[in-house]
Parts: structure tokens; sequence; C-alpha cells
């Protein structure tokens, strides 16, 4: 044999013997081999963002925590829904000695800084999106036949979402995580329609300035961001309107726990600011229709013979006057 054949031999024999005796095979676990040669087998998803350096997508607006005396966190700065991160190979248990030194999960992430993140905050692999659609039904699986039957089986409108990356014709796989009238909704990897789910960046961006502008208690920067919305994308031109109208009537209105209120008697109609002389109808409630109310004026006004606040309801999106409105435990009138 040529010293050639007795070189490619030997290293064929070197290499043959290193792979017989490795103790982890992708092929036998059925894992995927990170760049590092670390073996990466039955993790989920999240598991794998964050190994890999994926990245991630912000689900609700957050704190970005800095470490400190590896066990603790201190706060940074905000970070908005629908902006993008990414993931660091590391998540751990952290004390917040902000909040009596409460253990939580947060996960590190970069975002033009080395940051830790909570845990419900953020999710992964995925792009950001916007539901687009009024009341989008949740699916179990990408089939027409398997829509969500109980519990949370609808997904309100112009909500931030994580889009999964895996490719599917009709529909999309998204998480979310949204206040919705006070109340806190967790959406885990649940299928809607591809048709009403947008992922261009201008829609999300504009979603992303409307939701800072409506927390947001200076009028006038309300109006910037509003604006900087509007600028962006005129597919949410509506309901950002209407964000300019409340901005108008900021010194008159004010924000009040979540309440849910049933529609008495005759239909009620539903107007884009707390005045029907001056306020479009956009919609309307029917008599025993339960809506929930996030706002009041802060004064009573006189309407119909009635005096009563205008109230502002989550769904349909609007301002109706409170004299119509009943408890739906004693039946007293929102009016009282």
């Amino acid at each position: 044999m040529s010293t050639k054949g007795l070189v490619s031999a030997a290293l064929f024999a070197v290499l043959f013997a290193a792979f017989v005796s490795c103790d982890k095979q992708p092929a036998q676990t059925g894992g995927e081999m990170l760049s590092g040669g670390e073996m990466l087998s039955e993790f989920s998803d999240t598991e794998w963002a964050v190994a890999s350096g994926a990245k991630g997508v912000v689900l609700i607006r957050a704190g970005l925590w800095e470490l400190q005396n590896e066990n603790q966190v201190k706060w940074v700065r905000y970070i908005n829904a629908g902006d993008t991160v990414e993931w660091k190979n590391e998540s751990r248990k952290l004390l917040n000695p902000s909040a009596n030194n409460a253990e939580n999960e947060y996960y590190r992430v970069y975002a033009g800084g080395d940051y830790w993140i909570r845990d419900y905050a953020i999710e992964g692999p995925a792009e950001p999106g916007v539901i687009t659609a009024s009341e989008t039904v949740l699916y179990s699986q990408p089939d027409l036949g398997s829509p969500l039957t109980s519990g949370t089986n609808t997904i309100h409108q112009y909500t931030i979402v994580a889009v999964d990356p895996e490719p599917l014709s009709d529909f999309v796989k998204i998480s979310a995580y949204y206040n919705a009238a006070g109340k806190y909704i967790w959406i885990n990897k649940r299928y809607v329609k591809a048709e009403n789910v947008s992922t261009n960046p201008d829609d999300v961006k504009g979603i992303s300035l409307y939701q800072l502008a409506m927390a947001t208690a200076d009028p006038v920067v309300k109006k910037e961001l509003l604006n900087n919305a509007l600028g962006l994308s005129d597919r949410y031109y509506d309901l950002i309107q209407r964000g300019l109208i409340e901005a108008e009537y900021s010194d008159r209105i004010e924000a009040i726990t979540p309440r849910n209120f049933v529609v008495a008697e005759d239909e009620l109609s539903v107007y884009d600011r707390p005045d029907d002389y001056e306020g479009e109808r956009v919609d309307r409630v029917r008599p025993g229709d339960t809506v929930t109310v996030t706002a009041r004026t802060k004064e009573r006004v006189s309407l119909y013979g009635a005096s009563a606040y205008w109230y502002k309801i989550a769904a349909p999106e609007g301002w109706v006057f409170g004299a119509y409105l009943e408890s739906p435990d004693s039946g007293d009138s929102a009016a009282e």
C-alpha cells in the first residue's frame, strides 16, 4: 500500500473509533447538535430558543433588568410589546429587591445591552404580529374543524402576538399575554387563521405605539404617540382616531377599576366620545348584553331626563350613557 493509502486508512480508523465511542448520537436521541457540540434533546420551543440565541418577541410592555450579585436584578428600563430581542443561552430564578425579594423566572436577552426579562413577557422563536380581526377564534390544531369551545377561545382584535415560524398554509401558531379590561390572559401556542394576523412591521409598531399612548396620562405626549402611529399604518385609522378624540377629553375623564354592567331595557348606542351631540355613533349594544367599563367622565351629565356618567366600554370599544346600565348582581343602575 502506498504512503498516501496508509495515511488515509489510519485517519479513517481514528474517525471511526471516535464515532463508535461517542456518548451523544443525534440519530439515536432525535436531538440536534449545537454549534459548540452540545446535544439538544427533547427541549421545548422556548428552551431551544434560549439555547440557540434565536429572536424572541416581547408580548407586553415589561421591564428590562440588570443582573447584580449573581442572584438579584435591578430595573433599568422598559421595552414595548412587539419589540424583538435576542435570547441568550441562560434562564434562571432571580430575586427582585424592589418587590420584597420576590423570586421569579427570568430570561437573559440582548436588547442593546445584556439584560433579563420576566418569563411571561417573552416568547420565541417567533416574529411579531398583530390580530387584525374582531374576536378571532382560537383553534387547537391547524384544522377548520378544531376551534376551541371552552375557556379562552377567542383573542381580542389589536392584540400583539408572537407568531411561530412553523410554515403552515391557512393557519399560524401564536402566543400572547395581554390585559383585557383588567384581566391578564395567557394564550400559549394556539392556532388562528392566517388571514386574521398581520406580520407587517409597520402594523405591529403602529399598535405598539397606540397601546403606549393609551397608557400615557399626558395629553400632549398621548397625541404625539397616536400621530406617530397613524403615520406608520392607516390600517387602524378608526382606532387611532378614537384615541385622538379621547386625548381631547383627557381633562374630563378618569380611569376606574374595570367592572361589568348589563345593558337594561332598550338598545344602547356606543359613541366615539362621551358626548352624543359632538360624538359619532360607532356601534350598538343590546338589552341583556354584558359590557366591561374601564373609564368614566369625572362629572355626571343630564341627558334624556336622567343624570349619569358616561362610561367607556371595552368591547365594542366606545362610550355609552350610564343611565341604561345595571349591575348584574344587585340590579342597581350605573347612574347611582
